[in-house]
């Protein structure tokens, strides 16, 4: 067994290869520690975990490797390693997911419990994973909302990366009362992810498809509320121009898009409505805590030039595990 090499600073590389070594000298319980510190460095990065998981469960310590795959497969549930310490767990008779977790991961029943849904549930339960990430975002969500509409900040809804349509539909629950009109709008190749990156496989996320979302979004959206569906990958010179013709002003974007790459694409097609703004614009990251060198990376490699161009500064709002929500301001020009 070996520890996968993965990009890095220099410092957590330098913890994964002593690791490695001394797996290679026999020695469990360093290659441990040196995994656990290379963790509390890069926060929860599956291939990681799930390389401390199997080692823990080399040890015995069943329990940490426990937690240790569970928190690798909230976040990578296709990954090989964490499939395979989750089938070491089962053998042992550990790993008994959660009844009302499992519940929480199924659109359907997150749609009919969200009307009900309340920061006292959250703090109750937030130790499991997906209820932490479903309530907590949406939770999240209304919180932004809230502040856009008692601010009557004016514009739409984008989102990159609709997937099924949860996340759209989760908005259209917060501005369902909204007296501004606005449009929710959808962009997704409805295809899966476009490329290998990271943590991610190509064609990820592709038990979808335009019809099947439009239909989705259709029969639940508060009567009243309008959404366009644009599909195309967001290095498309259409999507842009679909986006121009379906509207001119930006209040609130969901960015659910995984990757790097996809990422610095959305940010790209956003720019134009940028120029010249004065009101606040609300930036929704997904997967933000998946992986450093993807969605947080891109971001924080665009925002220095976008701060100078556009007179901006980013304030942090909310977060969750996976999501990070930003106030994008305005310097008056």
């Amino acid at each position: 067994m070996s520890v996968a090499s993965l990009s890095a600073d220099r410092e957590t590389a330098e913890l994964v290869r002593s690791a490695n070594a001394a797996l290679r000298a026999g020695d469990l319980r360093g290659a441990v520690e040196q995994l656990g510190q290379a963790l509390s460095r890069t926060g929860d990065r599956p291939e990681l975990l799930s390389a401390y998981g199997h080692l823990q469960l080399n040890l015995g310590a069943a329990e940490a490797a426990e937690d240790a795959a569970l928190r690798s497969a909230a976040i990578a549930p296709n990954l090989p390693e964490t499939l395979t310490l989750l089938g070491r767990l089962w053998l042992l008779g550990r790993h008994r997911p959660n009844e009302l977790d499992c519940s929480w991961s199924k659109q359907e029943y997150i749609l009919s419990q969200l009307p009900s849904v309340s920061r006292d549930f959250y703090e109750q339960h937030k130790d499991l994973r997906e209820v932490e990430h479903q309530v907590g975002r949406f939770l999240n969500m209304q919180q932004v909302a809230n502040e856009i509409i008692s601010g009557r900040i004016e514009g739409d809804i984008v989102e990159f990366g609709t997937w099924q349509g949860l996340g759209l539909l989760m908005l259209g629950r917060c501005f369902a009362t909204d007296a501004i009109p606005r449009k929710l709008i959808g962009i997704d190749s409805f295809e899966g992810l476009p490329e290998d990156s990271t943590i991610w496989k190509k064609g990820l996320f592709n038990d979808t498809s335009l019809d099947r979302v439009r239909g989705n979004i259709e029969s639940r959206l508060a009567p009243g509320q309008s959404f366009k569906l644009i599909k195309g990958w967001f290095n498309d010179r259409t999507v842009p121009e679909s986006l121009t013709r379906e509207c001119s002003s930006i209040a609130l974007v969901h960015f659910d898009a995984d990757l790097a790459s996809s990422t610095r694409q959305a940010l790209g097609i956003i720019e134009p409505y940028l120029v010249g703004r004065t009101a606040p614009m609300y930036f929704l990251f997904d997967d933000w805590g998946c992986n450093p060198d993807e969605v947080p990376d891109a971001f924080l490699n665009w925002l220095p030039t976008a701060r100078v161009r556009y007179g901006m500064e980013a304030h942090k709002v909310c977060t969750t595990r996976i999501t990070r929500y930003y106030k994008m301001t305005f310097a008056a020009r």
